[in-house]
């Protein structure tokens, strides 16, 4: 190899490697609001985020939902109403708006978390399913891939409501009697593409 061609590739890396935090960095910006300890419930959500990732199968917008009590896969029951906000330009016909209902559930007979959902006012759109996963013992996450939204979106706001079967508080009580549901409202998350 010729001291030039050396020279342009150590060139390249020290580039590379300068320009890749900035990157990463601008994927990782986390937007967050946090919700009270309001329910005696397993799935008491006590913070809710949102960032920019960059998955195998594209750029996503990942929610996470952080509840104050660990909980297994099979107690997951949380309803969320998802709004594109600036959206136009719709995919699937004029009266689509980018609003959205969803679920997040653990599906017994496919033994694995969905995170399924439609828009709302039945545009003709057809049935979504997103991409979910957990982080912990306590959190929930799933994505909203960039190519999915529509064109003119600058945020999303999401309400939540979870259901919980078990109550952590107090220990003596292990099946949810009241205070079992928290809702978090209006939360709402800028996009930059």
């Amino acid at each position: 190899m010729t001291r030039s061609r050396w020279r342009n590739r150590v060139l390249a890396v020290l580039v590379a490697t300068i320009l890749l935090p900035t990157t990463a960095m601008a994927t990782e910006e986390v937007q967050s609001y946090r919700d009270p300890d309001d329910s005696r419930g397993n799935l008491d959500v006590l913070r809710v985020t949102s960032k920019r990732v960059v998955t195998a199968s594209g750029v996503a917008f990942r929610t996470t939902l952080y509840m104050e009590d660990a909980w297994d896969d099979e107690d997951l029951d949380v309803e969320f109403f998802f709004t594109e906000l600036g959206a136009r330009w719709s995919r699937c016909g004029d009266d689509c708006s980018g609003s959205y209902y969803g679920y997040m559930y653990y599906d017994e007979q496919e033994r694995r978390l969905r995170a399924t959902g439609f828009e709302s006012n039945n545009c003709g759109c057809p049935d979504l399913e997103w991409r979910i996963g957990r982080s912990g013992s306590r959190s929930v996450w799933f994505d909203i891939p960039e190519p999915f939204l529509y064109d003119g979106t600058y945020a999303y706001e999401i309400d939540l409501e979870t259901y919980s079967v078990k109550q952590e508080e107090p220990l003596a009580a292990p099946v949810c009697l009241s205070n079992c549901r928290d809702q978090v409202e209006h939360l709402r998350f800028s996009i930059d593409r």
